[in-house]
């Protein structure tokens, strides 16, 4: 029988959990929201410049057809960092649009996804039951448990590398989207000596600016798993 410590320790747990898995569903919903928006709201010409502009950034001839792997690189930026001819990305748009049908705390959430960027991270472990992956990020080594959105965890291995965009929420984290595995390692090392080199010129530059800027095109370097 738990005492009236344990008791209230308990209840904090189990409360956060619950807090928890409200989040993940909100998280959940409002992305499923938002891509569709973005694929009723954008017109053709909108795609058009936005698929020219993802080929120049990662050196893609315009003439041939996106991979899927590409693809879904395309989706993510197209969702997330692509600016239309307003300047402004669909996912801001979105949420302008929604405003007035999603409560204050999903607005507040959606705030949080304006500031996820794509990031690599080395698998620690990967929980299938749970459907979660303890990671460690590629640059200062902090460790995240990550809630996977897929029922069947294939993304990798312990001590191989995904890029995924992380949501924090309660007890976990969310990642938002798909997840990248990469075939070699060598990825994140990349990624890690370019921002470096690029700092060496810019010493305000962040890693999240400079994966927003440059992880697609380090990212569409390699064919993914």
């Amino acid at each position: 029988m738990m005492n009236e410590k344990e008791e209230s320790v308990f209840d904090l747990v189990s409360y956060r959990d619950q807090k928890q898995l409200q989040a993940e569903k909100n998280a959940k919903s409002i992305y499923s929201l938002a891509t569709d928006f973005a694929i009723r709201y954008s017109n053709i010409r909108e795609k058009v410049r936005a698929k020219h502009l993802f080929r120049q950034q990662i050196y893609f001839h315009q003439e041939l057809p996106l991979p899927n792997y590409l693809e879904e690189l395309f989706q993510q930026w197209f969702l997330f960092d692509y600016h239309t001819i307003q300047g402004e990305t669909m996912f801001s748009l979105f949420l302008k649009n929604y405003s007035n049908r999603l409560t204050e705390p999903e607005m507040i959430l959606g705030a949080l996804f304006l500031t996820t960027y794509v990031e690599p991270f080395e698998i620690i472990e990967v929980s299938q039951e749970s459907r979660t992956m303890l990671v460690r990020d590629a640059l200062e080594a902090k460790k995240f448990t990550i809630t996977l959105c897929s029922n069947e965890i294939t993304y990798g291995n312990k001590g191989e590398y995904v890029f995924l965009r992380r949501l924090p929420l309660v007890t976990k984290d969310w990642a938002v989207g798909p997840v990248f595995s990469v075939p070699s390692n060598e990825l994140a090392k990349q990624v890690i000596f370019s921002f470096m080199e690029s700092k060496k010129n810019n010493s305000s530059l962040t890693w999240r600016a400079f994966l927003k800027r440059q992880g697609y095109f380090l990212l569409a370097q390699v064919p993914l798993k």
